[in-house]
């Protein structure tokens, strides 16, 4: 009796088998996968092509991208996933258009292809597994987002289905938030970042100047009755 309750108890639990996540980072261009390889083709003119097995991998319309990165690797027991970093234009960061694909490869020349979204965030357990999905921590880019504006997404490879679990904060949001601050608050924090002209004595106007003084007038352009005093004035002059 004792041996057939045991026997039971092994038949009811059940078990979850093991899904690797490799960090690929930026600099991988060729992946060994459980179907094969996938491979990066660089083009100066026609822009990255992903080949899987020496095949160009079809990945839509969307995105025009110019440079591809394979950012992660997911193995499933029976698909192989990655995430797919695409950009174009700019300097690979607000000022260019990014997003990420996943691809989720099942044969030697068998793979899907899901919609554009958002791109993992620079940090740790920025891609986890829960409940068979891949679930996605991203940041809000914005250069005047708070550091806790971290929103979560979840892939379903066996429905190639991304869903939102956690938005953004909207612009709304910030611009709210801002309202009430001062030209001189907000000037006093670009000069506290080095990002003062000192010929123009405006704000600089250089990519990572808050880039390209974005940073301070979103800020300076959510202001709802702000003193009209010199600070004022300098940051109408850097934003106009």
């Amino acid at each position: 009796m004792r041996r057939l309750i045991l026997s039971c108890l092994l038949f009811s639990i059940n078990y979850s088998y093991a899904v690797e996540i490799k960090d690929l980072g930026y600099e991988v261009k060729n992946s060994s996968n459980q179907f094969g390889s996938v491979m990066i083709k660089h083009s100066d003119n026609d822009g990255d092509s992903l080949l899987l097995n020496k095949q160009k991998i079809n990945l839509g319309k969307e995105g025009n991208s110019f440079t591809l990165n394979m950012l992660s690797l997911i193995n499933y027991p029976k698909a192989s996933v990655y995430i797919i970093l695409g950009g174009s234009g700019g300097t690979m960061d607000m000022d260019s258009n990014i997003a990420c694909k996943f691809l989720t490869i099942t044969g030697k020349n068998a793979y899907q292809v899901s919609a554009l979204t958002y791109c993992p965030g620079n940090y740790k357990d920025a891609v986890q597994i829960k409940n068979n999905l891949i679930i996605v921590k991203y940041s809000n880019i914005a250069p005047y987002a708070e550091s806790t504006d971290i929103g979560s997404l979840s892939y379903d490879y066996t429905k190639n289905k991304v869903e939102i679990i956690t938005h953004l904060k909207r612009d709304s949001y910030y611009k709210k938030k801002f309202a009430s601050y001062t030209p001189v608050q907000i000037y006093q924090e670009a000069a506290a970042d080095g990002n003062i002209d000192k010929d123009t004595g405006l704000i600089a106007s250089c990519h990572i100047c808050g880039m390209y003084g974005y940073k301070y007038c979103f800020k300076f352009k959510a202001l709802a009755n702000p003193p009209h005093d010199k600070y004022y004035t300098i940051l109408q002059k850097s934003c106009n």
